[in-house]
């Protein structure tokens, strides 16, 4: 939502600092999802690790 409003007012006002600010502002956001990514994929890992200790020794039980 912030990078469509830089780039707007780039648009409106033609100075290079804006230009430069709206290339910035991009390159954080990218920054924010590619670490909300890497986040996202070691919870998974720890959520299946857990999930795996759970069945195997739920199937352990089992077999006693």
């Amino acid at each position: 939502m912030l990078d469509m409003l830089v780039i707007a007012l780039a648009t409106a006002n033609n100075t290079s600092w804006l230009h430069q600010l709206v290339i910035i502002v991009f390159l954080v956001g990218i920054g924010i999802l590619l670490v909300g990514m890497v986040l996202m994929a070691a919870e998974l890992r720890t959520s299946h690790y857990s999930i795996q200790l759970a069945v195997g020794q739920n199937c352990r039980l089992r077999k006693r």
